[in-house]
């Protein structure tokens, strides 16, 4: 009708039903966006999407091309715990960089390369378990790969090895609800300053072999050389059931969100470290070293120390267990809470 005609109603409900279509298409593009962390396979099933599949509800379910799809199974896989399939994933993976592993539990005696822009997905995070068979890295992640729903064990008891290696300048690896436990080396390592520039992970599991507080041995470790360009990395729900959490070595943007931690570790190359939202469990005494360490909004249980030369600490708000935070810094360029430095 006219504008001049319209009852002053007519623009709000209009308003309203351009407001409701923009949310459902907003939905369904968070739905279909979803994919890149749920994996192909998992919405394809109907997990996670809220629906069965033919129910033609708001279930958005893609599915990549079958030629693009290798799962290991078909290249002879058997996933019984006890024979070797080491095989049938480098078949797989060099066939296609879409790599499906069912649910089962698959023996690995030598180091998986994932390729680039590779993603390895499987059929839950607790029901498709890769143990790691031999004395080496368990693999290495090139720039863009990606694994998600599945568990990685180290067996550390029996053998040696990390488990996921970072190297060069290879970033942009995602990690999305995946287990990464009982290596008897590091269980994340980013072994040289670049890698992993804009890596995620979110909902990772992570805990090395005696990796009790005090013992230093950290299941996340970033290498310890300066890296004075930014090379963001971050966790999202990391959880280490207290263990040693993360060496932050010489890192320069490191981001830890609504995640568990046992025992961290800065050092004076520390830099642009981000923790918010998160619980610090177990370690008796922490010492922050470096420069731009913030922690925010934290259940934060050890003795926090600033170390002598750190700068730009921000440490408020939090919950503190111990006080007052000491200050050793010989400086004022630091956002503490009032009444805690010393």
């Amino acid at each position: 009708m006219p504008a001049a005609d319209r009852r002053p109603d007519d623009a709000g409900q209009a308003s309203a039903r351009s407001r409701r279509r923009f949310l459902q298409g907003a939905g369904a593009a968070a739905v279909v966006g979803a994919g890149g962390f749920l994996g192909w396979r998992a919405l394809a099933d109907g997990e996670g999407s809220g629906g069965s599949p033919g129910s033609g509800g708001n279930r958005v379910t893609p599915t990549p091309p079958p030629s693009s799809m290798a799962d290991v199974v078909a290249y002879g896989a058997v996933g019984d715990g006890s024979t070797d399939d080491t095989a049938a994933f480098e078949a797989a993976l060099a066939d296609s960089p879409y790599v499906y592993v069912p649910p089962g539990s698959y023996v690995l005696s030598r180091t998986l390369e994932i390729p680039e822009t590779t993603r390895l997905v499987g059929g839950g995070k607790y029901n498709t378990v890769l143990l790691h068979a031999h004395d080496d890295d368990f693999a290495r992640l090139a720039a863009r790969s990606s694994l998600a729903e599945l568990s990685v064990e180290g067996q550390g008891s029996v053998h040696s090895g990390r488990g996921l290696v970072l190297s060069g300048s290879d970033g942009q690896q995602s990690l999305q609800a995946v287990s990464v436990v009982d290596f008897d080396g590091y269980c994340i390592d980013f072994e040289s300053p670049d890698a992993g520039s804009q890596f995620r992970a979110t909902q990772v599991d992570v805990g090395r072999t005696g990796g009790d507080s005090g013992s230093e041995r950290y299941a996340v470790h970033i290498s310890e050389d300066q890296q004075l360009a930014s090379v963001p990395r971050s966790f999202v729900q990391l959880e280490t059931q207290g263990l040693c959490a993360i060496d932050f070595g010489g890192c320069n943007d490191t981001y830890v969100v609504a995640s568990t931690l046992g025992d961290l570790r800065f050092t004076e190359e520390s830099r642009g470290v981000n923790i918010s939202s998160s619980r610090l469990l177990n370690q008796e005494s922490l010492t922050i070293a470096g420069h731009g360490i913030t922690i925010v909004g934290c259940d934060i249980a050890p003795q926090l120390t600033i170390a002598p030369g750190a700068d730009h600490v921000v440490l408020a708000p939090n919950a503190f267990n111990r006080l007052p935070v000491i200050d050793r810094s010989g400086n004022d360029r630091h956002q503490l809470p009032p009444d805690y430095g010393s």
